[in-house]
């Protein structure tokens, strides 16, 4: 076996015969001088010269170095195998009992003959006349180019396969190193995503809490408050039982005189303080400095232009005419009742208030919504869906939307509003 594969390191691997004239390239492979030299010339179009069994590549014609050792060898070889070159020779095909070396070779029955049987069959015309018959030496000359033909072109298109590997790989790369950058870019925004997420999920949990805590405090402290009260409230009605069961008159009436005022006045709720807002005040309406009074007045008070000001007008043929915009000052007969707002307003809960008329022949008291309108007759309280009022001119009116219903005629100084908003 260590025989066998010594002897096939002295082969060619263009030939795939024993080295002839052995060189060698730079690369330090080994080839018969014809055989690179055939391959070199086919690839001097090209430019580029590649060795055939490592494919290096060099830009000018490599230097042939003659390898004398390799040359040494081979022959010392040869010259111990005399048989081995014997049974290298082409024998003849016709002649069957003993081995005779051939002399032509037919190319196209490839039959080889010795110089007997190649005259027998030139005598005879026999299978052989017709064809082409040549010398062994220019035989295997031919046979030899054939093979390093198509040695070139296998080599050629293995180079060719070699690029098409290359090509394959560079576009898998780029194939890879795209999906890399993208998969890259898509965790990131993914990423970031989730980041965001969790930044609004724990603002929005905490403005939560702090909006229970804001609602629940003021709660929390009503609910103590109530309970307090409602502790008293208990208190003052076992305390009113207990003088209600009481059988002697004398002892009832001590007793009553002593606690229920007081008990009563606890449970009558302390009005609010009303305060009046001068940018809804009318130019003809003049408003105290503590803003708890009113009073009409001939004299145009020029309060400063707001969206909230009640307006002043006169229905003129059926046309309502805004003077303030006009430039002059109408008079008092020609205006309708001047009106202001308080500052404060209820959307729902119980509200308690005072308002004192001072005994006025002319007033209107009442509520109404915010979005009321500011000037026009549907203005006015009492005379719109806004609004509700008590009106005294003359008679004591109740009015809303247009409607009034007239009440008891009786002297008032001071009218009380028990607001209840659901």
């Amino acid at each position: 076996m260590a025989f066998s594969d010594a002897r096939k390191e002295l082969d060619c691997s263009i030939c795939l015969n024993i080295y002839t004239n052995p060189v060698t390239l730079r690369c330090g492979h080994n080839f018969c001088q014809d055989c690179i030299e055939g391959v070199l010339d086919t690839q001097e179009g090209s430019g580029v010269y590649c060795c055939p069994e490592c494919r290096g590549e060099s830009q000018g014609r490599p230097e042939l170095i003659r390898n004398i050792t390799l040359r040494n060898i081979i022959e010392r070889f040869r010259s111990t195998e005399p048989e081995k070159e014997e049974e290298s020779q082409i024998l003849c095909t016709q002649c069957i009992h003993s081995p005779v070396p051939a002399v032509k070779s037919c190319l196209m029955c490839e039959a080889s003959l010795c110089d007997d049987h190649l005259r027998i069959h030139s005598k005879l015309h026999g299978d052989h006349q017709e064809h082409q018959v040549e010398a062994l030496e220019e035989a295997s000359e031919k046979r030899k180019e054939n093979l390093t033909n198509a040695l070139q072109k296998l080599v050629k298109k293995r180079e060719e396969m070699e690029e098409s590997i290359k090509n394959l790989q560079k576009y898998k790369r780029k194939v890879q190193d795209g999906a890399d950058s993208v998969t890259k870019r898509v965790t990131a925004i993914f990423r970031d995503i989730r980041r965001q997420l969790d930044i609004l999920e724990r603002r929005v949990l905490n403005k939560i809490s702090r909006q229970v805590e804001k609602v629940s405090f003021p709660a929390s402290d009503l609910i103590q408050e109530l309970e307090i009260k409602k502790d008293d409230l208990s208190r003052k009605i076992r305390h009113i039982e207990e003088i209600c069961n009481m059988t002697d008159p004398l002892t009832f009436l001590q007793e009553s005189d002593t606690g229920l005022s007081d008990i009563i006045t606890g449970i009558i709720p302390v009005p609010a303080e009303i305060l009046l807002d001068l940018d809804t005040a009318n130019n003809y309406l003049n408003i105290s400095d503590d803003r708890k009074t009113a009073h009409m007045t001939n004299k145009n008070l020029n309060w400063p232009v707001t969206e909230k000001r009640f307006q002043d007008y006169q229905v003129v043929n059926g046309s309502i005419y805004n003077y303030n915009l006009r430039g002059y000052v109408p008079q008092y007969k020609d205006v309708m009742s001047p009106q202001v707002m308080s500052s404060q307003s209820f959307s729902s809960g119980r509200h308690y208030w005072d308002v004192d008329v001072g005994g006025s022949s002319h007033w209107r008291v009442g509520m109404c919504y915010p979005s009321i309108e500011r000037t026009g007759e549907a203005s006015e309280i009492g005379c719109n869906e806004k609004s509700w009022c008590l009106e005294r001119n003359g008679d004591l009116l109740w009015k809303h939307n247009k409607q009034s219903d007239i009440l008891a005629n009786i002297p008032m100084h001071r009218v009380r509003h028990i607001l209840q908003q659901e």
